[in-house]
């Protein structure tokens, strides 16, 4: 059994006040109504997605292998999340256009440009290594969540 009084533990608290009726207080509303350990749970993902790469980098504490490996199930994560929202809302996967989203007060443009250069030829996929759990908690495959959320 192991005594969490040797474990170093980190504080940090985060109290915000935003209006509601911005952007950022309807997240502050939403994580508010998913109650305490899910909201706690949804920002940690989020953190360990979008920065747990960054952060290993800065502190120096991994070796160039094991940040890659971080790196990528980062991206992997993200490019996960981005599916599950194209697929929620109906959206298509982007083109060989790039689009540039301009919201002005509130108003939404998109402007289509095409790339500067065409797409490469995919290469052939290597081999893939066995499958491991992510390091990256509370996040899955897209495979995954193709079969939870599929059928929608």
């Amino acid at each position: 059994m192991s005594d969490n009084n040797d474990k170093e533990h980190i504080d940090f608290r985060l109290r915000l006040r935003l209006l509601a009726n911005t952007h950022e207080g309807v997240v502050l509303s939403y994580l508010s109504s998913q109650g305490s350990r899910a909201s706690k749970d949804l920002i940690l993902q989020f953190l360990r997605m979008c920065v747990l790469p960054l952060a290993h980098k800065q502190k120096g504490d991994l070796s160039d292998e094991e940040l890659k490996i971080i790196a990528l199930e980062s991206c992997d994560a993200l490019e996960n999340r981005a599916r599950y929202i194209r697929t929620l809302f109906g959206l298509e996967k982007p083109t060989q256009q790039t689009q540039h989203v301009v919201i002005n007060n509130g108003q939404l443009s998109a402007q289509a440009q095409p790339l500067s250069a065409p797409e490469p030829e995919p290469e052939p996929e290597p081999e893939q290594p066995p499958k491991r759990e992510s390091r990256i908690k509370g996040v899955g495959t897209y495979e995954e969540a193709e079969s939870l959320f599929g059928d929608m």
